[in-house]
């Protein structure tokens, strides 16, 4: 019998296509996603990230950037794009976590298949192709419009 998602449970995914559940809170965020960890969105998903998978020259997520249709690298816990009115986070539609895991499974494929042939096929980064930070002065009420909208502009 399938294993039943819960609001309780997040799904994680690595740069190899595995997964599982992790629980819906801090540390489950961070076993998963590893630390430190940032969070990513578009309007629709959001994903927690390792903070600093490029820096550590970690694997390209393939299925998680196929996803997100952004080059995310290390492991990742998706969750909905918007928190619950006192900031929770939320998980994932059902309908975004099939997806992910269906991605997820068809590249364990492509890296079982290069394995048999004695490839690899996990691409990282490196150190000439992370941008370089981008510092934002924000007052106070820009601030909090960006923790609600996720932008910086108003």
């Amino acid at each position: 019998m399938a294993r039943k998602r819960s609001e309780d449970q997040l799904l994680a995914v690595t740069p190899d296509g595995k997964y599982r559940l992790v629980p819906n809170t801090y540390e489950g965020i961070k076993e998963g996603a590893g630390s430190p960890f940032d969070f990513v969105h578009s309007d629709f998903v959001g994903m927690y990230i390792d903070d600093e998978g490029m820096l550590k020259e970690l694997p390209l997520n393939v299925p998680a950037s196929v996803f997100m249709a952004r080059a995310l690298y290390g492991p990742v816990v998706l969750c909905a794009a918007q928190p619950d009115d006192e900031g929770d986070t939320l998980p994932a539609s059902k309908r975004q976590v099939d997806s992910l895991m269906a991605i997820a499974r068809l590249w364990q494929e492509v890296v079982a298949d290069a394995a048999r042939l004695g490839q690899d096929v996990m691409v990282h980064a490196v150190e000439a192709t992370i941008p370089p930070p981008t510092i934002v002065q924000l007052d106070d009420a820009a601030f909090e419009r960006y923790l609600t909208t996720g932008r910086f502009d108003a």
